[in-house]
Protein backbone atom coordinates (compact mmCIF):
# COMPACT_ATOMS: atom_id res chain seq x y z
CA UNK A 1 0.00 0.00 0.00
CA UNK A 2 2.59 2.32 0.70
CA UNK A 3 4.44 1.84 -2.42
CA UNK A 4 1.29 2.48 -4.03
CA UNK A 5 0.85 5.71 -2.40
CA UNK A 6 4.41 7.03 -3.69
CA UNK A 7 4.02 6.15 -6.54
CA UNK A 8 0.60 8.00 -7.23
CA UNK A 9 2.21 10.79 -4.96
CA UNK A 10 5.03 11.09 -7.76
CA UNK A 11 2.45 11.91 -10.87
CA UNK A 12 0.53 14.21 -8.25
CA UNK A 13 3.48 16.35 -7.56
CA UNK A 14 4.43 16.42 -11.34
CA UNK A 15 0.50 17.49 -12.05
CA UNK A 16 1.21 19.98 -9.54
CA UNK A 17 4.43 21.90 -10.54
CA UNK A 18 2.69 21.55 -14.17
CA UNK A 19 -0.76 23.54 -12.85
CA UNK A 20 1.65 25.81 -10.84
CA UNK A 21 3.90 27.30 -13.44
CA UNK A 22 0.83 27.26 -16.02
CA UNK A 23 -0.99 29.84 -13.05
CA UNK A 24 2.57 31.91 -13.22
CA UNK A 25 2.06 32.77 -16.59
CA UNK A 26 -1.88 33.23 -16.29
CA UNK A 27 -1.21 35.81 -13.87
CA UNK A 28 0.43 38.08 -16.75
CA UNK A 29 -2.67 37.77 -18.61
CA UNK A 30 -3.45 41.13 -19.81
CA UNK A 31 -7.30 40.95 -20.18
CA UNK A 32 -8.49 39.88 -17.02
CA UNK A 33 -9.49 41.42 -14.04
CA UNK A 34 -8.14 42.43 -10.57
CA UNK A 35 -10.45 39.68 -8.85
CA UNK A 36 -9.02 36.45 -11.98
CA UNK A 37 -5.77 37.89 -10.99
CA UNK A 38 -6.35 37.02 -7.18
CA UNK A 39 -8.10 33.84 -7.62
CA UNK A 40 -5.19 32.92 -9.83
CA UNK A 41 -2.75 33.76 -7.20
CA UNK A 42 -4.99 32.58 -4.32
CA UNK A 43 -4.84 28.78 -6.53
CA UNK A 44 -1.12 28.87 -6.52
CA UNK A 45 -0.94 29.43 -3.02
CA UNK A 46 -3.11 26.17 -2.22
CA UNK A 47 -0.62 24.53 -5.12
CA UNK A 48 2.04 25.26 -2.82
CA UNK A 49 0.62 24.00 0.44
CA UNK A 50 -0.50 20.44 -1.59
CA UNK A 51 2.58 20.14 -2.88
CA UNK A 52 4.10 20.46 0.62
CA UNK A 53 1.90 18.04 2.33
CA UNK A 54 2.31 15.45 -0.49
CA UNK A 55 6.45 15.54 0.20
CA UNK A 56 6.27 15.13 3.94
CA UNK A 57 3.55 12.57 3.98
CA UNK A 58 5.91 10.33 1.48
CA UNK A 59 8.76 11.06 3.83
CA UNK A 60 6.93 10.01 6.85
CA UNK A 61 5.48 7.29 5.17
CA UNK A 62 9.26 6.01 4.48
CA UNK A 63 10.52 6.59 7.30
CA UNK A 64 7.87 6.26 9.97
CA UNK A 65 9.23 9.41 12.41
CA UNK A 66 6.82 11.55 13.81
CA UNK A 67 9.34 14.14 13.88
CA UNK A 68 8.82 14.71 10.27
CA UNK A 69 5.40 15.38 10.73
CA UNK A 70 6.14 18.12 13.66
CA UNK A 71 8.67 19.61 11.21
CA UNK A 72 6.10 19.53 8.27
CA UNK A 73 3.66 21.30 10.60
CA UNK A 74 6.72 23.91 11.60
CA UNK A 75 7.32 24.29 8.01
CA UNK A 76 3.43 24.69 6.97
CA UNK A 77 3.67 27.84 9.85
CA UNK A 78 6.10 29.54 8.35
CA UNK A 79 5.15 29.16 5.03
CA UNK A 80 1.63 30.77 5.92
CA UNK A 81 3.48 33.39 7.87
CA UNK A 82 5.10 34.40 5.13
CA UNK A 83 2.54 34.73 2.81
CA UNK A 84 0.23 36.61 5.43
CA UNK A 85 2.79 38.99 7.27
CA UNK A 86 3.96 40.19 3.35
CA UNK A 87 0.57 40.96 2.44
CA UNK A 88 0.30 42.78 6.15
CA UNK A 89 3.11 45.09 5.87
CA UNK A 90 3.48 45.63 2.36
CA UNK A 91 0.23 45.65 0.81
CA UNK A 92 2.19 46.77 -2.66
CA UNK A 93 4.13 44.13 -2.81
CA UNK A 94 3.73 41.38 -5.78
CA UNK A 95 1.87 38.37 -4.19
CA UNK A 96 3.25 36.49 -7.32
CA UNK A 97 6.93 36.97 -6.32
CA UNK A 98 5.86 36.22 -2.69
CA UNK A 99 3.90 32.54 -4.05
CA UNK A 100 7.43 31.95 -5.65
CA UNK A 101 9.53 32.88 -3.34
CA UNK A 102 7.45 30.19 -0.74
CA UNK A 103 7.87 27.89 -3.44
CA UNK A 104 11.06 27.85 -3.68
CA UNK A 105 11.66 27.75 -0.35
CA UNK A 106 9.16 24.46 -0.26
CA UNK A 107 11.73 22.82 -2.58
CA UNK A 108 14.52 23.30 -0.33
CA UNK A 109 13.03 22.10 2.59
CA UNK A 110 12.00 19.12 0.83
CA UNK A 111 15.41 18.28 -0.51
CA UNK A 112 17.17 18.80 2.73
CA UNK A 113 14.68 17.22 4.95
CA UNK A 114 15.16 14.01 2.11
CA UNK A 115 19.09 14.37 2.69
CA UNK A 116 19.88 15.60 5.95
CA UNK A 117 17.12 16.53 9.16
CA UNK A 118 19.85 17.74 11.36
CA UNK A 119 20.10 20.24 8.06
CA UNK A 120 17.20 20.84 6.91
CA UNK A 121 16.01 22.10 10.56
CA UNK A 122 19.23 24.49 10.76
CA UNK A 123 18.09 26.30 7.53
CA UNK A 124 14.42 26.30 8.79
CA UNK A 125 16.07 28.52 11.55
CA UNK A 126 17.92 30.48 9.16
CA UNK A 127 14.68 31.23 6.73
CA UNK A 128 12.74 32.18 10.00
CA UNK A 129 15.66 34.67 10.85
CA UNK A 130 15.72 35.51 7.59
CA UNK A 131 11.89 36.62 7.33
CA UNK A 132 12.15 38.66 10.20
CA UNK A 133 14.59 40.87 9.25
CA UNK A 134 13.34 41.12 5.19
CA UNK A 135 9.68 42.24 7.43
CA UNK A 136 11.71 44.97 9.73
CA UNK A 137 14.45 46.21 7.31
CA UNK A 138 12.99 47.43 4.75
CA UNK A 139 10.73 49.46 7.62
CA UNK A 140 13.74 50.90 9.34
CA UNK A 141 15.26 52.30 5.95
CA UNK A 142 12.05 53.83 5.26
CA UNK A 143 11.68 55.44 8.92
CA UNK A 144 15.21 55.85 9.74
CA UNK A 145 16.76 57.80 6.71
CA UNK A 146 20.18 58.06 7.53
CA UNK A 147 20.72 54.03 7.06
CA UNK A 148 20.47 54.45 3.47
CA UNK A 149 23.42 56.75 3.74
CA UNK A 150 25.99 53.94 5.31
CA UNK A 151 26.31 52.39 1.94
CA UNK A 152 30.56 52.47 2.48
CA UNK A 153 30.11 50.86 6.02
CA UNK A 154 27.69 48.08 3.65
CA UNK A 155 30.69 47.78 1.71
CA UNK A 156 33.52 47.69 4.00
CA UNK A 157 31.61 45.00 6.44
CA UNK A 158 30.88 43.14 3.24
CA UNK A 159 34.23 42.64 1.51
CA UNK A 160 36.12 41.78 5.40
CA UNK A 161 33.14 39.00 5.83
CA UNK A 162 34.13 37.72 2.25
CA UNK A 163 38.20 37.66 3.44
CA UNK A 164 37.87 36.19 6.43
CA UNK A 165 36.12 33.37 5.11
CA UNK A 166 38.34 32.99 2.06
CA UNK A 167 40.92 33.11 4.45
CA UNK A 168 40.10 31.06 7.39
CA UNK A 169 36.77 29.61 5.91
CA UNK A 170 36.14 25.81 5.54
CA UNK A 171 36.28 23.76 2.64
CA UNK A 172 33.20 22.02 1.05
CA UNK A 173 33.59 20.46 -2.72
CA UNK A 174 36.62 22.90 -3.19
CA UNK A 175 35.45 25.91 -2.48
CA UNK A 176 35.44 27.86 1.15
CA UNK A 177 31.72 29.14 1.35
CA UNK A 178 31.49 28.63 5.41
CA UNK A 179 32.81 29.57 9.04
CA UNK A 180 32.37 27.08 12.13
CA UNK A 181 31.45 29.44 15.33
CA UNK A 182 30.80 27.54 18.54
CA UNK A 183 30.24 24.61 16.52
CA UNK A 184 27.24 25.95 14.48
CA UNK A 185 28.55 26.25 10.45
CA UNK A 186 27.25 29.82 9.03
CA UNK A 187 27.91 31.06 5.28
CA UNK A 188 28.42 34.76 5.32
CA UNK A 189 27.92 35.06 2.01
CA UNK A 190 24.28 34.73 2.06
CA UNK A 191 24.28 37.91 4.64
CA UNK A 192 26.65 39.81 2.58
CA UNK A 193 24.03 39.44 -0.01
CA UNK A 194 21.75 41.50 1.66
CA UNK A 195 24.80 44.31 2.59
CA UNK A 196 25.42 44.19 -0.88
CA UNK A 197 22.27 45.16 -2.59
CA UNK A 198 21.90 47.89 0.16
CA UNK A 199 25.68 49.33 -0.75
CA UNK A 200 24.65 49.49 -4.56
CA UNK A 201 21.18 51.03 -4.23
CA UNK A 202 22.76 53.31 -1.85
CA UNK A 203 25.11 54.55 -4.49
CA UNK A 204 23.11 54.75 -7.57
CA UNK A 205 20.41 56.14 -5.41
CA UNK A 206 20.89 60.00 -6.57
CA UNK A 207 24.01 59.85 -8.48
CA UNK A 208 24.18 57.88 -11.56
CA UNK A 209 27.18 59.65 -13.45
CA UNK A 210 30.14 57.68 -15.12
CA UNK A 211 32.02 58.25 -12.13
CA UNK A 212 29.38 56.93 -10.03
CA UNK A 213 29.02 53.95 -11.98
CA UNK A 214 32.98 53.21 -12.31
CA UNK A 215 34.00 53.39 -8.33
CA UNK A 216 30.60 51.25 -8.03
CA UNK A 217 31.68 48.79 -10.41
CA UNK A 218 34.91 48.35 -8.74
CA UNK A 219 33.56 47.72 -5.43
CA UNK A 220 31.06 45.13 -6.85
CA UNK A 221 34.14 43.84 -8.59
CA UNK A 222 36.27 43.44 -5.33
CA UNK A 223 33.52 41.03 -3.60
CA UNK A 224 32.68 39.31 -6.93
CA UNK A 225 36.68 38.26 -7.33
CA UNK A 226 37.06 37.71 -3.22
CA UNK A 227 34.16 34.93 -3.99
CA UNK A 228 36.41 33.34 -7.37
CA UNK A 229 39.27 33.45 -4.85
CA UNK A 230 37.58 31.32 -2.43
CA UNK A 231 36.02 29.59 -5.44
CA UNK A 232 32.90 29.66 -4.88
CA UNK A 233 31.81 30.22 -8.40
CA UNK A 234 27.64 30.30 -7.64
CA UNK A 235 27.82 32.90 -5.15
CA UNK A 236 30.37 35.46 -7.54
CA UNK A 237 27.95 34.63 -10.54
CA UNK A 238 24.81 36.23 -8.07
CA UNK A 239 26.69 38.71 -7.10
CA UNK A 240 27.67 39.80 -10.60
CA UNK A 241 24.10 38.94 -11.96
CA UNK A 242 22.42 41.20 -9.32
CA UNK A 243 24.84 44.33 -9.72
CA UNK A 244 24.55 44.30 -13.55
CA UNK A 245 20.46 44.22 -13.24
CA UNK A 246 20.23 46.65 -10.23
CA UNK A 247 22.95 48.93 -12.34
CA UNK A 248 20.25 48.28 -15.71
CA UNK A 249 17.52 49.24 -13.53
CA UNK A 250 19.32 52.56 -11.81
CA UNK A 251 20.84 54.33 -14.94
CA UNK A 252 18.39 52.76 -17.66
CA UNK A 253 20.98 52.37 -20.09
CA UNK A 254 21.38 49.23 -22.27
CA UNK A 255 24.63 49.94 -22.96
CA UNK A 256 25.64 48.86 -19.18
CA UNK A 257 23.39 45.91 -19.66
CA UNK A 258 25.55 44.53 -22.54
CA UNK A 259 28.38 45.42 -21.30
CA UNK A 260 28.23 43.87 -17.88
CA UNK A 261 26.95 40.87 -20.08
CA UNK A 262 29.65 40.46 -22.23
CA UNK A 263 31.93 41.17 -19.28
CA UNK A 264 30.38 37.92 -17.70
CA UNK A 265 30.66 35.71 -20.36
CA UNK A 266 34.63 36.34 -20.77
CA UNK A 267 35.26 35.65 -17.09
CA UNK A 268 33.16 32.53 -17.76
CA UNK A 269 35.57 31.27 -20.02
CA UNK A 270 38.84 32.75 -18.04
CA UNK A 271 37.14 30.70 -14.99
CA UNK A 272 36.63 27.94 -16.91
CA UNK A 273 40.55 27.71 -17.88
CA UNK A 274 41.67 28.68 -14.53
CA UNK A 275 39.27 25.91 -12.27
CA UNK A 276 38.52 23.10 -14.90
CA UNK A 277 41.98 21.56 -15.81
CA UNK A 278 41.86 20.20 -20.04
CA UNK A 279 42.22 16.38 -20.05
CA UNK A 280 45.63 14.75 -20.68
CA UNK A 281 46.35 12.68 -23.95
CA UNK A 282 44.35 9.59 -23.15
CA UNK A 283 42.17 10.74 -20.33
CA UNK A 284 38.58 12.16 -20.17
CA UNK A 285 37.17 15.54 -19.49
CA UNK A 286 35.30 13.71 -16.16
CA UNK A 287 38.34 11.44 -15.59
CA UNK A 288 40.46 14.40 -15.21
CA UNK A 289 38.34 16.61 -12.91
CA UNK A 290 38.11 13.15 -10.91
CA UNK A 291 34.53 13.30 -11.42
CA UNK A 292 34.44 9.18 -11.25
CA UNK A 293 37.00 9.00 -8.32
Amino acid sequence: MTNLIIEISKYFMIFMFAFYTYECFAAFRQKIKPEQREHILSRQCAAIFLIHFDAFGVIYLVTEDISMLIFYAAQAVLLAMIQTCYQLFYSRSSRLLTNNLCMLLTIGFIMLTRLSFDSARKQYFIALVSMIFSLIIPVLINRVGFVRKLYWLFAIVGILALLVVTIAGNTSYGAKISLSIAGISIQPSEFVKILFVFFVAGMLYQDTSFQRVCVTTVIAAIHVLILVASRDLGAALLFFVTYVVMLYVATKKVLYFAGGLAAGSAASVVAYHLFFPYPGEGESMAESAGIYR
